[in-house]
Order: structure tokens, then sequence, then C-alpha cells
């Protein structure tokens, strides 16, 4: 038999002759008596979204543009990192929730479907404590609900937030986010199915005592489906252009490197049998002309004229040529 998996042709008119003369029964299959389920082919597989490294290049824009959320309350500029963008099932998702979160559900215009911002009460505390004059430190003690001054806290926290995500996905999409409600218990939340998958985006927070707490926006998978394309295409366009700060930083680089810089003072002329008959001592007269050019490489680059500047021969430039690829030498 073929090494491979495709039959050779040998083999394939074989089966065709067994087929023919009824040695090989054509309704014969590996199973039978298997189950045939039904398959939708316009249900969409959820691996077609690959690595979601558009989502992901937008959230590291995000990122940066999240300080500018925790700033005002924090008083410092935290480092906020672009965590994992991961896809899965929210019941997946949901079993990492502890009893007491904050969960707000999010509308994304004009998309259909809602979204989800989750934050610890721990940052939510550490967020109030800074901004009413503490270290930035949780408290030590956790109440089942929020307080009022963190309700007001998190509204704050939200607004900007919601702008961050208007400007992050701009380039790709005029989206608006706005707050629908929210929720401290997990088990009040009923907009999403356990089995509906969701593309969770992470963002961790630098506190200003140390630790780091997670910020989570949450997207359902079947309200992006309408922006896959312009997400496919915007890793197109981020792959083809140029990154301006590489060209900087070559161009830097480029304007630091030596060249030799040389002025040819005479070039005379002699016969080979003057040449040979040279003998120390003998003076061999040149004529200095009243320009010289200035070469880079081989390329002239000023034309001026010779003379003596502290007591070594130098050239003053009286005009500058542009290079060109023919030169004098």
């Amino acid at each position: 038999m073929s090494s491979e998996l495709n039959l050779s042709k040998e083999e394939i008119e074989a089966l065709q002759a067994g087929i023919a003369d009824g040695s090989i029964a054509s309704g014969a299959g590996v199973m039978p008596d298997g189950v045939i389920a039904p398959w939708s082919f316009d249900s969409g597989d959820e691996r077609e979204f690959g690595d979601l490294h558009a989502l992901h290049m937008l959230n590291e824009r995000l990122a940066r543009g999240m300080r500018q959320v925790f700033q005002p309350m924090l008083r410092v500029a935290p480092k906020v990192d672009c965590g994992l963008t991961s896809l899965e099932s929210f019941g997946s998702y949901a079993e990492g929730f502890e009893d007491f979160l904050s969960l707000t559900i999010v509308r994304m215009e004009p998309l259909r479907g809602h979204g989800l911002v989750v934050m610890k009460p721990d940052l939510i505390g550490a967020i109030v404590d800074a901004y009413y004059g503490g270290k930035g430190e949780p408290p030590a003690t956790r109440a089942s609900e929020f307080t009022a001054a963190e309700d007001r806290v998190q509204q704050s926290l939200l607004g900007r937030l919601f702008a961050q995500l208007d400007a992050a996905w701009a380039d790709i999409f005029h989206l608006q986010f706005s707050r629908i409600s929210s929720e401290s218990h997990p088990q009040f939340l009923s907009f999403l199915e356990t089995n509906d998958m969701v593309v969770v985006t992470r963002f961790l927070v630098h506190l200003p005592r140390g630790g780091t707490s997670a910020v989570d926006v949450v997207y359902p998978l079947n309200a992006l489906k309408p922006l896959l394309p312009l997400l496919r295409l915007r890793v197109i366009t981020e792959q083809s252009e140029t990154d301006p700060g590489w060209k900087g930083r070559l161009k830097s680089a480029l304007l630091d490197v030596e060249l030799p810089v040389r002025s040819i003072l005479a070039e005379p002329t002699m016969s080979l049998k003057g040449i040979m008959a040279l003998k120390v001592g003998d003076v061999v007269p040149i004529h200095v002309p009243e320009e010289l050019h200035m070469l880079v490489e081989k390329t002239t680059f000023g034309i001026g004229a010779p003379g003596e500047a502290n007591g070594n021969a130098a050239l003053k430039i009286r005009s500058i040529a542009r290079p060109r690829a023919t030169t004098n030498r």
C-alpha cells in the first residue's frame, strides 16, 4: 500500500474492480452503525479567529491610554501591562470569578450584544484610599457591597475607560462604549450563557504600594464577528507600515557614520623614463590650482580654495556641490 494516506493508482483500480464485480460492498464503511449528526456550514468555527493578533495590538495601545484612567485618583501614573487575549466559553471564564467583584455590563454601539468590564474590589479600595489621601492600599477587611464612595470612584473610572476604548478602536471601527448596569455578585449576570464564546482581554495595573490587579474587558464573540474583516485588514496594514521610530533611529545611526574626506592638492604627470630616473633630492614641480574639490569617498561634495588655518593646511569652502554619480576622480 502507498506510504502516504493517498491511494496509489493500482489500489484505486483494484477498489473499482471489486465494487464492479460485487466482491466489495459499496455501502460498507468504517462506522456503518455510527450516528450521523447534522452540520451547519455557516455556523463558523472559533478557531478561524486565529491568535487574535489584531486585538492584541489594539490592547497594547489601550494599555498605554489606561494610565490616564487611574492617574487622577491614584495620584501617580501607574504602569499598565497588556495581558493575554484569550478565546474561551463564558462558563470557563466565569469559573475564576470571586464571590464579590465589580461587574459592569457595557453597550458597544452599533454592535449587537453587550460587553463586560471586570475589576476586583481590592483595586477599587486601593484607588479610594489613594484618592482620599491614603497610601493606595486596599482595606484590611472587605464588605460584601461597595460603599457610596467606591461606587462614585467606579463611575469615574468607567467614564475614562470608555473614552480610551473609543479612541483605541477608532482606527478600526467607530465604536461607542457606555455603561448599561453594574453588579457586584456574578450570580446576577444573565446576559451571557455558559456556552457563549467570549474574547477576554486582560490588563494588569501596578499599584503604588506594590502588587498588581487585573482589569478585564470581555467581548462576546458573536458581537465581534462583523468586525473580523476589518481586524484582519488591520493586521496586514500594521505589518506593512514602517515604524516611524525605527526610521528615526536608522537616520540617526547613519548620520554618525564616519566617512573619509580628502582634497587632492596636485596630480603632476611624468614619463616612465623620468620616474625611473628619480633619486633622493630631486624636485618634482607641481601646480596648485586656485580651486580644489573636497571629496567624500569619490564624490565631489564641495569646492574651495587652499590655505592655512592654525598652522595646518586647510580648505576654505566656497560652494557646496550636490553629490552626483560622476566625479572629477
